[in-house]
């Protein structure tokens, strides 16, 4: 996803995929989950307040925002956004997925979910954010 993110021209094609809704309904969610704890591994402010909100506006609850937020594990009343924030976490704080909790992703996620569920785990480092955002000159 970095690439995607450096590039302008991957980018918008990508917000315009995303906007046309191409992208399966129920993926909304588990996408900004696995947002969010990536943003917060990097401590990106300006990313995690656009992840936060579109988290919520994408159903999750504010008490899972809260606690990724405040990295501790959130807890989710749906086994796939579950499955995809420990997969999240686990990617982002150590930079692999173990057997046993691949595993166990992929017995609620499957194949494909599972893999849209990885994140970058450099995807929103300050270097890279730096090179995705416009740096604005003082004023």
């Amino acid at each position: 996803m970095s690439s995607l993110l450096i590039s302008s021209e991957a980018s918008g094609k990508l917000s315009a995929i995303a906007s046309a809704k191409v992208l399966p309904t129920g993926a909304s969610a588990q996408i900004r989950i696995a947002a969010l704890v990536t943003v917060r591994k990097w401590n990106s402010d300006f990313p995690w307040a656009a992840q936060a909100r579109m988290a919520l506006e994408s159903g999750v609850d504010a008490k899972a925002v809260d606690a990724i937020n405040n990295k501790q594990k959130a807890s989710f009343a749906n086994a796939e956004d579950q499955a995809v924030h420990d997969v999240a976490k686990e990617v982002v704080e150590s930079g692999t997925l173990s057997q046993t909790s691949f595993d166990a992703a992929m017995k609620v996620l499957g194949n494909r979910k599972l893999i849209e569920a990885l994140p970058s785990p450099n995807c929103c480092s300050k270097p890279n954010i730096s090179r995705v955002m416009p740096v604005l000159p003082p004023t």
